[in-house]
């Protein structure tokens, strides 16, 4: 998962016959927590995420204001 592999190939790989055995394998590290806070916080500071989600909530209030 960490090289980009599917949790699904990788756990066929392992041998792990349940996504419940190859998550308590797991292993995260400090080094892994702040990459995955440095791309959230680079994905909401992202002028892609404000468009899409701006678009999302225009269309919820038009549907609401259709009920």
């Amino acid at each position: 998962m960490r090289a980009g592999i599917p949790q699904v190939v990788a756990q066929q790989l392992t041998g792990h016959l349940t996504a419940s055995v190859f998550k308590r394998y797991a292993i995260i590290d400090e080094s892994m927590l702040q990459e995955a806070g440095e791309k959230l916080s680079d994905l909401y500071d992202s002028e892609s995420f404000r468009r899409s989600t701006h678009r999302v909530l225009k269309e919820r209030n038009a549907q609401g204001s259709r009920a």
